[in-house]
This record gives structure tokens, C-alpha cells and sequence, in this order.
């Protein structure tokens, strides 16, 4: 009888050990398809990085061969500097930064400061060398000095690429900590009788800005065999082009879709940027697509409620994606007057909504991205409204060694300190969908 009990409890045992290895042997082949699965999805995804490597090498290098192309193309220069010769100069700069030849670029500088290139405050010891002695200073902070005119060529093409800086005030800083005067009253008039005395006057009356200023740095990846003398006008093309494509789109998105976080460099952009002449949509108007379609009605509630002096410079423009106006185009107002016009113009297509000029911003919302209480499109007088501070130590250049070293590549980096901040929100107008 025990025997039985025995060998019954054992068989029952077999059983289950038996169980337990089949649900082991399921577990571990789910788990090596799942692994294999995993290593497949990794595999996939390493060599979609590398297609992505090797397409922007590429594109990387279309880009230089045809600044080369461009530079060798005659006599005439054609190109971001103001001439030949500070493309020349520019370009030995950036040679020797790529080379690592801190001699070299001494004697660059000794060079530009005995032709009288620098600028006074740059000569005063700003940028990162000593002047006295033409040394660079030692430790993060040694950038390289650069003359006006090498700036010129990078910061000026800001302007040709981005929308945001051509319109507003750029003013010069001299501290990390900016303050902008902004008036917030007038002079009052009095009117006494004959005989009494006037009363005086009141105002005007000011108030201030500060703007929180910020790096923003660019980096432009160069391949080491590029750092020769030949390629010096080309090399120096192709980076100032490159830096200021990036300068320009970080100050357009910082400035328009801002949300004042440390991603926007601390900045709140026109179309986050309350006013009190922001015009929404009614309760059932909660697509972009909706407010184009009462376009005549909300666009001149919306202009109307835009103070004068605002609109007496010729500076109240429209700010909006190119799908948004592209969806106005066609419309008619009550009098059956086109509501959006464009021609073509030396700069590309001139375009108007309502009679005042529109000005595409391709980071501002697009007609897909439309969603509940979200800015469709600003009208704004930037130049009054809003300010661009940039620390007059201007530009700093560095070269990296510490980017894409697998591929040979240095990285030329431009660093600015500047910031951006709205002074008068008056000045605009958003047009808004509604909440639900």
C-alpha cells in the first residue's frame, strides 16, 4: 500500500517536472524569437542610421562642391563676404583652426590688427585673444577674434535665410543681462484760461524690458582633407552659408513658436505670446480650415483691432506658414475682392492678404497641424513690438576635435550670445481656434 502511495506521488511528480520542462522549452523559444526579433529591429534600425550618415555626408559634400564650383567659376566673386579677399581671409582662418595651427592663426590676427580690421571693442581685447600680445587665452572660454568684415558675411546672410531678424530691432549688448527702455506713456497737454497759470504736464513715462540672453552655437562639420590653401575662398563659402542657415532657423523658431522653455533658449514667440487684440474663433470654429473659411469677417476683426501707431510704419505684416496662405488664396471678401494676392517679385513671390503684406515663416503652424486653441497666423509690426539683443562681442570661433571622429571630420563652431524678447504685445494679433 505505501509502495503504491509512493509510486503514485512519484509518477504525479514526473508528471508535473514533465509539465514544467514543455512550459520552460515554450518560454525559452518565445523568448529567442522575441530576442531575434529585437537583434532584427536593431539591425534595421543601425542601418537606416548609417543610409542617414551617409546621405548627409553626401549632401554635405554636394554643398561644398558647388561653393568650389562657384568660387572658380570667374573673376567676379559671388558670394556671402563682402569681397575675394575677406573670403580669402576667412578661409586661412578657418584653415588654421582645422589644422590646429594656433601660430597660424596669431599671425592671422597680428596681421588683420595691424591693417586696422578689427572692430574698436574688438581691438579693446573682446572675442577671445589679447590684443596686446595676439595670444589666445587658455580654457573654455579661448575662442578666436575675427575681423567685422568675416562676421559680416555670416551674420548678414542671417538675414537672407530667416524671416524674423529682417523685421524686428537687432540691438547691441554689452553685458550677458540686456534692459530695453520701452515708453508706456506720453506727454499730457493742458488747456488753462486766459489769465491762469497752466498746469503741468505729465509723462512721458517709461517702463523696461529684459531680455534673457542665451549661447547659440552652430556647428558645421568639415572633413580634414578640405583644410587646404586652395579650397581657402570655397571653405570659407560653404561655412559662413551653413552657419547662417542655422542661426537663421533657430532665431525664426525661437522668436515665433517659442514656448519660453530652455529648448527655445528661454524664449516665448509671437504666436505663444498673448495680446489683447488675439482674435479666436467662435465655439464650433476649431480647425484652421474653419477659420479660413470666415476669412473676410476674422481677419478684419482682427486688423481693426490693431492700434494706429502700430500700422503708420509700413512694418504690420502677416506671419503665417505657406500652406495657411495658399488656403486664403482664391477667397473673396463681401465685395468680391480677392482676399490673398502674390506676384512674382526680384525676390521671389511677393504675397498680401487684405492689402498688407504677408511674410512666409515655414515654422509657424501648418494647415495639417491644426488643432483646439492653437494660433493660426499673427498680424504683427515686429520692429515695434519686439527686439533681437545681440552681445557685442559678436561672433566666436572654435574647431572641435571631439565630432565624428570615426569619419574624419572636424566641426567649425560660430557662438553667439544674444536673446530675444517681446517689448510691446499690443503691437500684434493672433488668430486663434476655438477651445472645443
Amino acid at each position: 500500500m505505501f509502495q503504491t502511495e509512493q509510486q503514485a506521488q512519484a509518477a504525479s511528480w514526473a508528471e508535473d517536472v514533465s509539465k514544467l520542462l514543455t512550459k520552460l522549452g515554450t518560454d525559452f523559444a518565445g523568448l529567442r524569437e522575441s530576442f531575434k526579433k529585437d537583434l532584427a529591429g536593431q539591425a534595421g534600425e543601425i542601418a537606416r542610421l548609417r543610409d542617414d550618415v551617409s546621405a548627409q555626408r553626401a549632401n554635405w559634400r554636394g554643398r561644398f562642391d558647388a561653393a568650389v564650383a562657384q568660387a572658380r567659376g570667374g573673376a567676379e566673386y559671388r558670394g556671402p563676404f563682402a569681397s575675394a579677399e575677406v573670403a580669402q581671409q576667412t578661409g586661412q582662418f578657418f584653415i588654421a583652426l582645422l589644422r590646429g595651427d594656433q601660430a597660424a592663426v596669431v599671425r592671422l590676427q597680428r596681421a588683420w590688427a595691424q591693417a586696422g580690421l578689427f572692430a574698436p571693442a574688438q581691438a579693446a581685447g573682446i572675442g577671445g585673444v589679447e590684443t596686446a600680445g595676439v595670444s589666445p587665452l587658455t580654457g573654455p572660454a579661448g575662442g578666436f577674434l575675427q575681423t567685422e568684415q568675416m562676421v559680416a558675411g555670416i551674420v548678414n546672410n542671417v538675414e537672407k535665410f530667416g524671416v524674423f531678424e529682417s523685421e524686428c530691432n537687432v540691438v547691441p549688448v554689452s553685458s550677458e543681462t540686456a534692459r530695453i527702455i520701452k515708453r508706456t506713456g506720453g506727454v499730457s497737454v493742458t488747456h488753462p484760461d486766459i489769465l491762469e497759470a497752466g498746469a503741468e504736464s505729465s509723462g512721458p513715462t517709461f517702463g523696461a524690458v529684459k531680455p534673457v540672453t542665451a549661447l547659440y552655437q552652430a556647428y558645421v562639420p568639415v572633413d580634414r582633407a578640405l583644410a587646404k590653401d586652395n579650397l581657402a575662398i570655397p571653405l570659407a563659402n560653404f561655412v559662413a552659408m551653413e552657419m547662417a542657415r542655422a542661426f537663421a532657423e533657430a532665431v525664426d523658431t525661437y522668436a515665433f513658436i517659442g514656448a519660453g522653455t530652455s529648448e527655445h533658449a528661454r524664449v516665448t514667440g509671437v504666436f505663444n505670446t498673448a495680446s489683447d487684440n488675439d482674435v479666436t474663433g467662435a465655439s464650433t470654429v476649431d480647425t484652421f480650415a474653419e477659420l479660413i473659411a470666415l476669412s473676410s469677417t476674422l481677419l478684419a476683426q482682427l486688423l481693426g483691432g490693431i492700434p494706429q501707431w502700430a500700422d503708420m510704419d509700413g512694418n504690420l505684416k502677416w506671419y503665417m506658414h505657406r500652406s495657411i496662405f495658399f488656403g486664403y488664396l482664391g477667397l473673396r471678401d463681401s465685395q468680391n475682392r480677392p482676399l490673398a494676392n502674390m506676384f512674382a517679385g526680384p525676390d521671389g513671390l511677393q504675397m498680401s492678404l487684405m492689402g498688407a503684406p504677408v511674410r512666409i515663416t515655414q515654422v509657424a503652424p501648418k494647415l495639417s497641424e491644426t488643432a483646439v486653441s492653437s494660433p493660426m497666423l499673427a498680424a504683427a509690426n515686429l520692429r515695434a513690438g519686439w527686439v533681437l539683443v545681440r552681445h557685442t562681442d559678436g561672433l566666436e570661433f572654435r574647431a572641435s576635435e571631439e565630432f565624428r571622429l570615426t569619419s574624419n571630420e572636424l566641426s567649425l563652431v560660430a557662438i553667439v550670445r544674444q536673446g530675444i524678447a517681446n517689448v510691446d504685445s499690443a503691437a500684434q494679433g493672433r488668430l486663434i481656434t476655438a477651445a472645443s
